[in-house]
């Protein structure tokens, strides 16, 4: 699909569909910021602005336990630029390439933040790492030890991309990996990965030319970093593509349903993450209708379309009663089922028109998104991806999406990784192994 025309088998079939968006995606300036590659994406935003710090620190060929400590050592810069420079909203984020550091802050505000960042980042060692600060940290993230993120995005990867996958070992349980990071761990991965030459500051807002240097772009980073599979751990995997982790404490339980999508274009990867965001409405009030007596709960849905690589895994997650898992996957998958279906009408790919019309009018919303687009297109394909980004920002078009619906969303094609307790989940779900 090259954005300006309709899919040949859905002109064919259906002539009366046509492109629905014309939406102009947001401006893109490319350059540098005190010697780092910077990138301004020029949108409407009132008064606030986004500001991202990524790093590209491949961490697919290190050990499982690396991603722990590059939280730890991202949580030393957050410490860093809050106490220090009095940046409130702040926070760390995991990236597939390493961590990410978000700031929120006013447009006023924005070019003293990006000074501050920037010397923080060229001070690591007496600004983020100096005395007690990875000690400190280390206290802090003990008590986050049990999470089980990290482990849920390894499974995920497994399930998605199997070929790629390593030899698996059962781990002792999730979260252990905090628990035994040492202080010069946190420092020698700092020194080794958060370099200015492996990162990437992105900016979002109004007037974000004065903060980027669009005359000076000498990149300093020339390529994309060569990916490859990640060493995973396991609690226990059943069948091909069908996997449970053992979180005894969880309820309700987590469902996570997957799908590769090998070498796909921007455009299809656009058109699925609007598809993953139109089932996060459409599966909660099937769910809600069906289960919701007993317990009181609610269902939480959220998607993504991960990336790892040069290839893409769509995920979906959704949370339902641990004793009525496979009651609640049998339905979500007949509502993406019926969800496929829908996205092949004319009538709904007129209403996709105007919803994607009226989101790309309110870019505040969404300014998040997409600096960690920027983000991964240039992780993933190198500084020489910059005249591609404008495109690659623009939302998706209904013939796009009805095209990513008909080839990715058949549910019998979908990966399932389910996360609660284990004994409940093996008579719920082992027959479904595949």
């Amino acid at each position: 699909m090259n954005g300006t025309s309709v899919p040949k088998w859905i002109a064919k079939a259906r002539p009366e569909i046509r492109r629905t968006t014309t939406s102009v995606p947001p401006r893109v300036i490319a350059g540098t910021s005190a010697g780092i590659d910077a990138f301004g994406v020029e949108v409407s935003t009132s008064d606030r602005c986004h500001i991202r710090v990524a790093y590209s620190a491949d961490l697919r060929h290190e050990p499982p336990g690396l991603e722990g400590i590059a939280a730890l050592a991202a949580d030393c810069l957050v410490e860093a630029l809050r106490s220090k420079f009095g940046i409130d909203e702040i926070a760390a984020e995991p990236g597939y390439w390493g961590p990410q550091i978000v700031v929120n802050t006013s447009r006023r505000e924005a070019k003293t933040v990006v000074e501050s960042i920037s010397s923080v980042m060229t001070n690591l060692d007496d600004l983020a790492f100096g005395g007690h600060a990875v000690e400190e940290a280390l206290a802090r993230n003990r008590i986050r030890s049990q999470n089980i993120e990290l482990q849920i995005r390894a499974m995920v990867q497994d399930l998605t991309f199997p070929r790629a996958a390593r030899a698996r070992l059962p781990s002792a349980g999730p979260g252990n990996g905090l628990l035994a990071v040492s202080a010069q761990e946190v420092r020698d991965y700092s020194a080794t990965w958060l370099t200015m030459e492996r990162a990437a500051l992105i900016v979002v807002g109004d007037d974000v030319g004065t903060l980027i240097s669009s005359s000076e772009r000498r990149y300093r980073r020339k390529s994309a970093p060569a990916l490859g599979p990640r060493r995973l751990k396991a609690h226990e995997v059943i069948g091909g593509r069908n996997a449970f982790i053992d979180a005894s404490e969880s309820r309700p339980c987590r469902i996570v349903m997957s799908r590769e999508v090998p070498g796909s274009s921007s455009e299809v990867w656009q058109a699925l993450k609007w598809i993953g965001a139109y089932l996060a409405s459409e599966i909660p009030g099937s769910l809600n209708t069906v289960l919701r007596a007993d317990s009181g709960l609610t269902y939480g849905t959220s998607s993504q379309l991960a990336e790892f690589g040069c290839e893409a895994s769509w995920m979906f997650t959704f949370t339902t009663p641990v004793d009525r898992v496979g009651e609640a996957l049998a339905l979500a998958k007949r509502t993406i089922e019926n969800a496929g279906a829908q996205l092949q009408k004319v009538e709904t790919l007129r209403e996709v028109g105007r919803i994607l019309e009226a989101r790309s009018a309110r870019p505040a919303t969404s300014n998040s998104a997409l600096a960690y687009e920027v983000a991964q297109s240039y992780f993933r394909n190198g500084p020489e991806s910059i005249g591609s980004l404008p495109r690659l920002l623009a939302p998706p078009d209904s013939s796009d999406i009805a095209e990513a619906a008909a080839r990715w969303l058949p549910p019998d094609q979908l990966n399932v990784l389910a996360i609660g307790a284990l004994e409940v989940l093996n008579a719920q779900l082992g027959a479904t192994s595949r």
